[in-house]
């Protein structure tokens, strides 16, 4: 009399047509996840590129200022203007330190006055005199 026993064996299983449906069915869902997963990482990495794009902006500029010892700017000055050399000198407003000298322009010997009104004589009045 033979005698028989069960033993798991490594071989080949053919799937059912109702097996394969549910196969393909869960590749479509994984497909799917995937795909949303992926787009969520891009838009992440993208963001995430963004701000360390700018970080490093702020890095480099800085760098850079501390590197020149200085940077360019706009600084509100004090003019001083010398007639007689036909130059004028730039200072800081804030702390009086001198910036630059520049040749004065034909604008700069068109200095405003600072002269009182006389009543009558200013604007578009008529002025009749009898």
């Amino acid at each position: 009399m033979a005698q028989n026993k069960e033993e798991t064996i490594w071989g080949k299983y053919l799937f059912s047509e109702a097996e394969k449906k549910e196969i393909a069915s869960e590749l479509t869902i994984k497909i799917t996840e995937k795909h949303r997963v992926e787009d969520e990482k891009k838009s992440v990495s993208s963001a995430f590129k963004a701000q360390l794009d700018g970080i490093d902006a702020v890095v480099n500029k800085l760098s850079e200022n501390y590197q020149n010892g200085y940077e360019f700017k706009n600084i509100l000055c004090t003019v001083e203007f010398n007639f007689e050399t036909k130059m004028k000198n730039y200072r800081r407003k804030d702390d009086g330190e001198f910036i630059e000298q520049r040749a004065m322009e034909e604008e700069d010997f068109q200095i405003k006055m600072d002269m009182p009104e006389i009543p009558g004589q200013a604007g578009t009045e008529d002025t009749v005199i009898l």
